[in-house]
């Protein structure tokens, strides 16, 4: 049947498979839909784990590009 939500293979260690195994079957709820809970919950923390990502990867290629700059700067002078 088709999903208008996108879908995710997942490996896991044999434990912690076990112990999702174990959840679903107490709580009567998918493995699928437990891991999605705990996923959405996550939601706040991923928005600002990618908002500094971000900040950290403009930083750094603007660092590259003015150590470019210095280099380029060294190479004329000593030319």
């Amino acid at each position: 049947m088709p999903t208008k939500n996108p879908r995710l293979t997942i490996t896991l260690e044999p434990s912690l498979a076990a112990q999702l195994r174990t959840l679903s079957e107490l709580t009567g709820n998918s493995q699928s839909s437990l891991i999605a809970e705990l996923l959405q919950g996550s939601g706040p923390v991923f928005d600002r784990l990618i908002q500094v990502l971000q900040a950290a990867k403009t930083a750094h290629e603007a660092m590259l590009g003015k150590l470019v700059a210095v280099l380029e700067d060294c190479l004329l002078f000593l030319s």
